[in-house]
């Protein structure tokens, strides 16, 4: 999704309805372009009591995701929050699809403003 339409919150909101019915949650941070992405998703994990992984002096989200792959392994959800953009760019769109493609995960969730209107077709 785009800058500001709520990635990493929504990732802590999932975090809390997979921790209330009873499964194991673990929360990385892959947002390499907003210096707060990391803090955020630590501040949420911990309202919770959610493990919260991430490296924000890393530019690259795969290695930020490898480093933690074996952690993430140990728990029965994981959730990754990705960067947002500006502009849906074919920048984006590369980022994610190395991502997805290095974590291979069984679901992928697009957060987009709800007023998107005819955009939403390209997103």
């Amino acid at each position: 999704g785009l800058f500001g339409n709520g990635k990493t919150t929504t990732a802590g909101k999932l975090a809390h309805y997979f921790q209330k019915r009873g499964y194991k949650i673990a929360l990385l941070s892959t947002d390499t372009w907003r210096p707060a992405a990391f803090e955020q998703l630590r501040q949420l994990g911990a309202q919770q009591q959610i493990q919260v992984y991430g490296d924000p002096k890393e530019k690259d989200p795969v290695k930020v995701y490898k480093k933690f792959e074996s952690e993430l392994k140990k728990v029965d959800v994981a959730i990754i929050d990705t960067a947002g953009r500006d502009a849906l760019n074919n920048e984006l769109i590369e980022e994610l699809a190395k991502i997805n493609k290095a974590v291979q995960p069984d679901h992928s969730w697009l957060v987009i403003s709800a007023d998107v209107g005819q955009a939403a077709e390209k997103q």
